[in-house]
């Protein structure tokens, strides 16, 4: 049906996104060899593309804090190597209960609720029926079934978008660096999205194209775990809402009347309640850990991201000070300067105790 049609579309980004990260949610049989590959060797192999940028890049921070550099440098490399373990986390958890995962999805896709409205015809068939729905074409219901979709729409437009456009600036703003040193020096100079260290030199190796595609490998990979299973949660809670929402609905429009149909309907709706909140647990059990940990990363990511703009605001007050400091050199403040010779010196003694305070 066209309703069901409408559940698919509506997480295609998601299913194609963890589709990626090694997790098929697609409904349909796929051949022996594209399911071997995606439930088998996709998440592996992107563990360890992944990884092998992010152990360059702990082995760069080693021997920065032993080589002795600045804080702050070191502190611009953490978020990077936080955020992509913590994009390995996130699909972690939902690969290794992937079996859990498939229930919840397929049981909303089947709980999904039809554009026809379906009556049993008989009491028997309205209790055994499971693929059977309890909802009907109200216009309240299907104001309630649209929102919920429109909703899980722009979510993933939103996500998808700040999600393309964080990749191809991350991933090709060291090309554009390459390219204006070569067109300002002459000279070729190997950049990287991660600042990374191996036991070979990464910066002076003909072999840099492999270096540089793995790392933007390792991007994508963090950007579609990530996506896909944040969005994949959104979708989750979204229709279990709105089947919420579609049974309150129904049991505050009931017809209190005594007669066997309305009974069977009373066992329906009870049943459907019973079947969400198992929907709940089991999405609950399957995000519970991940979400602790995107907490604990959030918070680390927070205070790094929050000391970054600190130390850059100050900076860039040090760079105002720097075109103040200009004046008195500059034609038109020749008389300031020569009036007041010890203020540039004072400004400058200024200068040199914030950058001290800032580093």
């Amino acid at each position: 049906m066209r309703a069901k049609t409408e559940f698919e579309k509506t997480i295609k980004l998601t299913k194609t996104a963890l589709f990626l990260s090694g997790i098929n949610i697609f409904l349909g049989e796929w051949n022996h060899w594209t399911r071997t590959f995606v439930d088998s060797i996709a998440y592996y192999l992107n563990i360890v593309g992944l990884y092998f940028v992010l152990i360059g890049e702990m082995y760069w921070l080693i021997d920065g804090t032993i080589t002795g550099k600045s804080f702050v440098e070191l502190s611009l490399i953490v978020p990077c190597l936080t955020i992509s373990v913590l994009a390995t986390a996130k699909v972690h958890y939902l690969y290794h209960n992937k079996e859990s995962l498939l229930d919840v999805v397929d049981k909303l896709r089947e709980i999904y609720p039809d554009e026809i409205e379906e009556t049993a015809n008989d009491n028997d068939q309205c209790l055994n029926d499971k693929k059977e729905t309890v909802y009907d074409n109200d216009v309240t219901e299907v104001g309630i079934v649209n929102e919920a979709n429109e909703l899980l729409k722009f979510v993933n437009f939103l996500l998808s978008t700040v999600s393309f456009v964080v990749t191809m600036t991350f991933c090709t703003m060291p090309l554009f660096g390459m390219a204006g040193e070569f067109m300002e020096t002459g000279k070729f100079v190997v950049l990287y999205p991660f600042a990374v260290k191996y036991p070979f030199d990464v910066y002076n190796t003909s072999f840099w194209v492999i270096v540089y595609v793995n790392q933007f490998w390792a991007t994508i990979i963090v950007c579609t775990n990530i996506f896909g299973v944040d969005t994949l949660f959104y979708a989750l809670c979204s229709y279990i809402g709105m089947n919420f929402r579609l049974l309150s609905y129904k049991f505050e429009h009931l017809e209190i009347k005594r007669n066997d149909r309305i009974i069977n309907e009373i066992i329906v709706l009870i049943k459907r309640h019973q079947e969400l909140i198992e929907l709940v647990n089991k999405t609950q059990s399957l995000y519970s850990l991940s979400t602790l940990f995107n907490i604990v990363t959030s918070s680390l990511l927070i205070c790094l991201s929050g000391f970054n703009i600190t130390v850059s605001l100050k900076f860039s007050l040090l760079e105002r000070k720097d075109s103040l400091d200009a004046f008195p050199i500059s034609p038109g403040g020749q008389g300031f300067g020569i009036s007041c010779p010890s203020a540039s010196e004072g400004d400058l003694t200024t200068q040199e105790k914030l950058l001290h305070e800032s580093l």
